[in-house]
């Protein structure tokens, strides 16, 4: 018993560090393998950030539809605009007797009135542009009045008319007019007279803000109630002429530049205006866009009178 003691103990051993040597084994593999798998899932991202990428510069250039459009085709859409404001207003230039527009529709001299539009354009010569007010607007607050645009005298277009007429072409356009202007050194309000060739009147002290800076006398009243005044329609439907002359000395010419500009034009582009009826050649616009006539502002008398414009 006691040879066979040291065997066994040997034996013990042997088998005590192979079965070690199993366990070894079987955690070796976890230990060496482990890096690969991460390799491949850092391979497998690259690929997933370039996807994502592709389609956000892709979607940039698409917002300029209209980069496609022919000049035909932008001019088109151009006058599809413009004629959809206009009827909106209620007015039809091309059948003024078929207006939506009440007061437009039933004017005694309605045959006349088409007649002057449809051949407004077209000459050299002087003469009386008719158009159509399809807006009134007027700055509402101090901010606006702020931000209204400023004369070179320092007078700011508080007022406007918006005007539509037919061009030589017999495209419909949109120009605006100033009706009122406000001069804060003198705290003057200037009021477009709407009488024949008449002086402008200037009003001190109207232009009152309230305590949350709105405009106690809306500035389009203003003009509303002095040509109500003198028997004329000045709303939406209403008829100006507008003057288009160019005088030897513009400061006395029917209160062109009553504001103490000079005229922000030459008298080529007045003719060139008379011949086209292209609003643009004038050079101003307000900052949504629409062209204006300014400072040359005279009306032939016209704002509709409800008696007696029956003629030309």
């Amino acid at each position: 018993m006691s040879t066979d003691q040291p065997g066994t103990k040997l034996t013990n051993i042997i088998l005590t560090a192979g079965l070690l040597f199993t366990l070894l084994a079987a955690c070796a593999p976890t230990g060496t393998v482990s890096p690969e798998p991460a390799e491949a899932k850092t391979a497998t991202a690259a690929p997933t950030a370039t996807a994502t990428a592709a389609p956000t510069f892709t979607a940039t250039p698409s917002p300029t539809p209209t980069a496609t459009l022919s000049p035909e085709e932008a001019a088109e859409a151009a006058q599809e605009q413009i004629r959809a404001e206009i009827l909106a207003a209620g007015v039809n230039l091309d059948d003024l007797a078929n207006s939506k527009d009440e007061w437009t529709s039933s004017h005694k001299a309605i045959e006349t009135i088409q007649n002057s539009i449809d051949n407004n354009f077209g000459r050299e010569t002087e003469g009386f542009i008719t158009t159509v007010v399809i807006g009134l607007e007027a700055v509402e607050n101090l901010e606006e009045l702020e931000q209204a645009i400023t004369t070179d005298t320092g007078w700011k277009l508080t007022t406007f008319a918006k005007l539509a007429y037919k061009d030589v072409n017999g495209d419909w356009q949109i120009i605006k007019v100033p009706l009122n202007a406000y001069n804060a050194e003198s705290d003057l309000l200037w009021i477009k007279n709407v009488g024949n060739r008449s002086a402008p009147n200037f009003i001190e002290g109207v232009v009152q803000p309230d305590e949350n800076g709105d405009l106690i006398i809306p500035l389009v009243r203003t003009w509303i109630s002095l040509s109500s005044g003198q028997g004329y329609h000045s709303g939406v439907g209403s008829f100006i002429k507008l003057f288009t002359a160019w005088p030897e000395d513009p400061k006395y010419a029917n209160n062109d530049c009553a504001l103490g500009d000079p005229p922000r034009y030459s008298e080529e582009q007045l003719i060139e205006f008379r011949q086209t009826g292209d609003p643009s050649i004038f050079g101003y616009k307000d900052r949504d866009g629409y062209d204006i006539f300014w400072p040359i502002v005279t009306f032939h008398a016209n704002l509709s009178d409800l008696s007696s414009y029956n003629q030309e």
